[in-house]
């Protein structure tokens, strides 16, 4: 890979290498958003909603479709994404961005939720969306 290239305003996968793996849904999940995996309970994926954190919460990446419960769900776990939805204007660049309310996004600089919802670091943004490489590896 030696450069990116963007198209149109609704592709999330940005360049390649990507790393994508589909786990099944829990629940409806909207394209874009962060998802959750749930290792405590029946190891599904839920999009993030506002207090629904756990001890046994992980975030597992981006999702890559639109999906309805017990869907194939294709969540984006290690790469370069665009067009990321942010619940408060993404200014720290570089600081680590997590999983807020709803499934958007924030960089924890900027007060974001629990830092063990990181999902990667925020390599742009404005006051709706960013572009961030994400690595849910760690």
């Amino acid at each position: 890979m030696s450069f990116l290239y963007f198209e149109g305003t609704k592709d999330f996968l940005a360049a390649t290498p990507a790393l994508i793996t589909s786990f099944e849904a829990s629940g409806s999940i909207t394209d874009g958003k962060g998802v959750l995996f749930m290792s405590a309970t029946d190891q599904r994926v839920y999009q993030g909603v506002a207090g629904t954190h756990s001890s046994a919460s992980f975030p597992a990446g981006v999702a890559l479709a639109t999906v309805s419960n017990g869907d194939p769900c294709p969540v984006l776990v290690w790469g370069y994404a665009k067009n990321l939805s942010v619940s408060a204007a993404v200014t720290y660049i570089t600081a680590p961005l997590v999983i807020s309310g709803a499934g958007y996004f924030a960089s924890s600089g900027s007060g974001g939720t629990q830092t063990r919802y990181t999902v990667g670091k925020a390599i742009s943004g404005s006051a709706t969306s960013c572009i961030a490489f994400i690595d849910t590896l760690k």
